[in-house]
């Protein structure tokens, strides 16, 4: 399995940010976990994500999207990383 680089974010994540980043391995192990993902798919997610809990173009959105990326490890261009092993790393995250 190819890594993904860790999170470096140093502030604790909210449980806004957990959840978030729970409901993105959710959705990842459900849908195709054997698929593969890529770094501009990590940016949907949160964004899909952060619309989906604060609301549409809002302050609340553009925070949680930005903690939401802080968080969840950067996918490196040609990585085979499936969508199911991008999860087991963004549960982690959630956990640390």
């Amino acid at each position: 399995m190819k890594r993904t680089e860790h999170s470096q974010s140093t502030t604790p994540l909210s449980e806004q940010g957990r959840a978030g980043l729970l409901a993105i391995a959710k959705r990842l192990t459900d849908r195709r976990p054997t698929g593969s993902i890529d770094d501009a798919r990590r940016h949907a997610l949160a964004l899909t994500v952060a619309t989906d809990s604060a609301g549409y173009l809002t302050d609340a959105s553009d925070a949680l999207e930005r903690e939401l990326l802080a968080h969840m490890p950067k996918i490196e261009p040609r990585s085979s990383i499936t969508r199911g092993e991008y999860a087991l790393q963004l549960r982690a995250a959630a956990n640390a």
